[in-house]
């Protein structure tokens, strides 16, 4: 980030022009909800210590985990 924006802050902010970099004075709500989620995620794959172990969990589009087993209980009540 430092390398791009010549700048000593830290944090994240929303542009309001990709050409000028000029910064907007909010943040979208979905960078913490989705984008911080998925990044993390993404480093977690292959952890030894990752709470969400992927072959248990299915990530639904907003990256919220729900355990397979949920899947299976329920294929088992509606037959």
């Amino acid at each position: 980030i430092y390398n791009s924006t010549g700048t000593n802050c830290v944090g994240y902010a929303g542009l309001t022009d990709v050409v000028q970099k000029a910064r907007s004075n909010s943040q979208p709500s979905y960078w913490f909800a989705e984008c911080l989620k998925y990044l993390y995620l993404t480093f977690m794959r292959n952890e030894p210590n990752n709470p969400l172990p992927f072959d248990d969990y299915i990530f639904n589009t907003e990256a919220h985990p729900f355990p397979k087993a949920w899947g299976y209980k329920l294929q088992e009540m509606l037959s």
